[in-house]
């Protein structure tokens, strides 16, 4: 036999169930065109977005991310009305080892975080805006991100950068 959980409970259990979302971008020399486009409309929208809609902002975390030769973090997982703008200055080569070893840290930190803070935590998605292939192998890091018994592993969206000239 089971408890009944009070109605008071449920209709407050979905402001505890968060979504977290990563958004990687390939800071390249080769992505330089599209961060312009990247600079100047992505990160506002979902700014904007999220400030229009309440709902939005309650369930959903974001973290930016920026790679080239290097990977680093440009804003923490946050809400998306808290997010920052951030102006995406090209540099460097495209590898993607880097960024996938700390994107795997970052979703055990963040989930981490976010179950500590009591919340549901909805299987994360990573959209990686990149402009082709990489000049490493990040095979291993890649596998490691994407295990079949890692629970917490990401939906992944590759979105060729080339595709946000002119959007």
């Amino acid at each position: 036999m089971h408890a009944e959980v009070p109605q008071s409970v449920l209709d407050h259990a979905d402001s505890f169930k968060v979504l977290p979302i990563y958004i990687v971008i390939d800071q390249s020399w080769a992505a330089s065109e599209a961060l312009d486009a990247i600079n100047n409309l992505r990160i506002s929208t979902v700014i904007r977005e999220c400030i229009k809609n309440p709902l939005l902002d309650e369930i959903l975390r974001f973290t930016i991310i920026g790679f080239n030769d290097r990977t680093e973090i440009v804003s923490s997982l946050t809400r998306g009305s808290h997010l920052s703008r951030h102006t995406f200055v090209p540099s460097g080569a495209s590898t993607f080892s880097d960024m996938f070893s700390l994107l795997r840290s970052q979703l055990e930190a963040d989930y981490s975080l976010l179950k500590g803070e009591g919340y549901m935590v909805y299987r994360p998605h990573v959209f990686l805006l990149a402009d082709g292939e990489p000049l490493d192998e990040p095979s291993a890091e890649f596998a490691d991100l994407v295990p079949p018994n890692f629970a917490r592993g990401p939906h992944i969206w590759l979105i060729p950068i080339e595709g946000v000239v002119g959007v």
